[in-house]
């Protein structure tokens, strides 16, 4: 019977862990005008050396990248729930802010989730006025970032 509870209790914690991917991405992923884009792993370790750690010539993200999640608003209305979305971040406690940057209308903002001494997730929020585009980019993994290469 104990062995019967222990893996009721093991395939309970992994189907959160699996079913837990993204919150923002499962919130918003089946709303009418909200285009979403899930890369898992495997199409990430299939695409090789991918700029997705590069700016530049430079290597910023090291580690692993295990997913990418990419929600882009199409409408006035989506646009606003991302933004709600945005603002929820900047106030949640779970996520520590790295970098905002804020120019003639454009707002990108990157936050992050650790455990440790590395970055579990990266959320990036990018809100663009003029052309009317929100995006939120999620990427889950285990990676660590060199900052003094954004500054060059």
């Amino acid at each position: 019977m104990k062995i019967r509870v222990l893996i009721v209790a093991l395939c309970v914690t992994i189907s959160n862990v699996v079913m837990g991917k993204s919150l923002i991405y499962e919130k918003y992923a089946k709303t009418q005008g909200i285009e979403a884009v899930h890369i898992p792993r495997m199409m990430l370790l299939l695409s090789g050396n991918s700029n997705l750690t590069k700016i530049g010539d430079e290597d910023v993200i090291s580690g692993s990248i295990h997913e990418l999640y990419v929600l882009t608003a199409e409408t006035e209305e989506t646009q606003k729930m991302l933004v709600d979305e945005m603002k929820n971040l900047q106030k949640s406690t779970k996520y520590e802010e790295i970098i905002t940057v804020k120019d003639k209308g454009d707002n990108v903002a990157i936050y992050a989730k650790k455990k440790g001494d590395s970055i579990r997730e990266l959320i990036i929020c990018t809100q663009d006025n003029e052309e009317h585009e929100v995006v939120i980019v999620q990427i889950t993994g285990k990676m660590k970032i060199d900052a003094s290469k954004f500054s060059n």
